[in-house]
């Protein structure tokens, strides 16, 4: 057997035996079912709403017949594709209203993983390697026949794979409850929870190598725990002080100009010189816009708690960024339900970019670091 699954294997079992980790796993188990509990009880009311509206249209064949009339009035008269479609959407709501989705139940799941499992994550690393040295076992460790690479990877190896037992543990528990009550997940769904199982477990284990790059780096567990809260509490508010962030960073918006009207001079000359300042103006704001969206995104974009929320909002609602008004969300509605786990991810490929970078970078410093410790 290779090393790195020795050290592996007998760090698995110590995160087994710790009361630490025992104490945040039974946290997150009760959070996860008590989501899902909740999540359940939301969906049964969306269906008796869903079954309720179904009996009600059902009854009302004079509506369905006018909004067919109105359909058909449309494709004969030559009406543009968009009238034609929110018609179209708008009689199949009435004959057939949209089914609530079971991934609603598993976005309530995945709610406790936001907070509690970042701290889970931050738990288990923020002590892997600064422990060692306060208990004076690492040297005792290396001092045997084993590469500091095989240690640093056995123990990022066992991290990572307690951290999947736990949502695995987490997510078939959650499974059992449906089946228990009668809801069997099929095709898109089923990949969609596998899906949010997948980004659930990037979400944890992208602090979990921050955590270990800290604890590569500080002195002492107590300092090592003091960083890693503290890096977890700026990455967690960054999204709610974007734009404070932003406001400081490009100033106020700019003002609408004032324009002195003169009695004396060309009245064309002056109309054009306001229409030419009105110009400049609606200019300058649409910049301050832009600008203050790019910033925005950069500073949300820092945050892995942003992404995870977009990420588990996109999979579990088929939501499609964008903004929509009057009837385009009707379309809009319909369009998502034909959507596949790769068009919802595909929408946010940045933010599963951003968290996988700083997983990387942060694993590669505390790789970089531990090989060059100082162990005497």
């Amino acid at each position: 057997m290779r090393k790195e699954f020795v050290v592996a294997e007998k760090e698995f079992k110590d995160h087994l035996k710790s009361k630490r980790f025992l104490a945040m796993f039974a946290i997150v188990m009760i959070l996860a079912i008590a989501g899902m509990v909740g999540g359940l009880d939301n969906y049964h009311q969306q269906l008796d709403q869903y079954k309720t509206q179904q009996a009600q249209n059902a009854g009302n064949v004079q509506m369905i017949q006018s909004m067919q009339a109105n359909l058909d009035n449309l494709t004969a008269n030559g009406a543009s594709q968009h009238d034609i479609e929110v018609a179209q959407y708008q009689l199949e709501d009435v004959k057939s209203p949209i089914m609530p989705s079971i991934l609603t139940i598993y976005y309530s799941l995945t709610n406790p993983f936001y907070t509690v499992g970042m701290i889970l994550a931050i738990a288990i690393g923020f002590d892997l390697i600064s422990r060692e040295q306060d208990d004076g076992t690492l040297k005792s460790l290396l001092s045997r026949p084993i590469y500091r690479d095989s240690v640093i990877n056995g123990k990022a190896i066992a991290a990572i794979a307690l951290i999947a037992v736990v949502l695995a543990a987490t997510f078939l528990i959650s499974g059992a409850i449906l089946l228990f009550n009668n809801i069997v997940p099929q095709g898109d769904d089923l990949t969609r929870m596998i899906a949010l199982y997948l980004v659930s477990l990037l979400y944890m284990v992208v602090f979990l190598a921050i955590a270990m790059m800290v604890s590569a780096i500080a002195r002492n567990t107590s300092m090592a725990m003091m960083i890693s809260l503290g890096i977890v509490v700026v990455l967690y508010v960054l999204p709610s002080i974007a734009w404070p962030i932003t406001s400081a960073l490009i100033g106020p918006q700019p003002q609408y100009p004032q324009f002195n009207y003169d009695p004396g001079a060309d009245p064309q000359q002056q109309q054009q010189l306001q229409e030419q300042m009105q110009k400049q103006y609606d200019q300058a704001v649409t910049n301050y816009m832009n600008e203050q969206t790019n910033i925005q995104n950069i500073v949300n974009g820092i945050s892995p708690q942003y992404w995870y929320g977009q990420l588990t909002n996109a999979i579990s609602s088929r939501y499609t960024p964008g903004y929509t008004s009057g009837t385009d969300w009707v379309i809009v509605e319909h369009k998502n339900l034909t959507m596949t786990i790769w068009d919802s991810l595909s929408n946010y490929w940045i933010g599963l970019l951003v968290i996988i970078v700083e997983t990387i970078l942060a694993f590669a410093v505390s790789y970089v670091k531990f090989m060059r410790m100082d162990i005497r």
